[in-house]
């Protein structure tokens, strides 16, 4: 699953889309394919790469956004890569980010005082290990979706020639 929501994100960024709304309630699980769907594109915008000043607002849902889209500053694509960090947080720990707390609270704590979910001790390295470059407070941190696919793919393939021999690499 978190290869593909990092491929059909890296997909619509290839086409200057941001989505603004990343979330786990917007990814759907096809039935017949058990293929990963992107939806609610209510929010999406065309990345204006010549006029960045125009990308900006607070579009989403908190729980999920970026600091800087709570801040109401610019953003660009590294604010869905941030959504996509959460969204991996949910897979591993099975909760709903910042649940409970009023989304007002929210854009200050994490827009202003920089908290940030703690990730979970279970868990496989490598999803931690994104969540972590993901969630990265300063946008410039956060790692591309090629170098997220890349490092995905790495570890399928690992997994594939380690399953022929019985175990699984972590």
């Amino acid at each position: 699953m978190a290869f593909e929501i990092a491929v059909a994100i890296r997909y619509l960024h290839s086409r200057n889309i941001i989505h603004c709304d990343l979330k786990s309630s917007n990814i759907l699980i096809d039935d017949n394919s058990n293929k990963i769907k992107i939806g609610d594109f209510g929010l999406s915008r065309i990345f204006n790469k010549s006029k960045p000043e125009e990308n900006r607002g607070r579009i989403g849902t908190p729980h999920w956004m970026a600091p800087e889209v709570l801040r109401g500053e610019v953003y660009d694509e590294k604010a869905d890569i941030y959504s996509y960090g959460m969204i991996l947080w949910e897979i591993i720990s099975l909760e709903i980010p910042y649940y409970g707390i009023n989304p007002y609270k929210l854009i200050s704590l994490v827009a202003e005082k920089k908290i940030k979910v703690v990730i979970p001790d279970e868990g496989h390295v490598l999803i931690k290990k994104l969540i972590e470059w993901c969630l990265e407070y300063d946008r410039a941190k956060r790692p591309t979706l090629d170098k997220i696919v890349a490092e995905l793919e790495r570890v399928q393939n690992l997994n594939k020639y380690y399953g022929k021999l019985g175990f699984i690499y972590l």
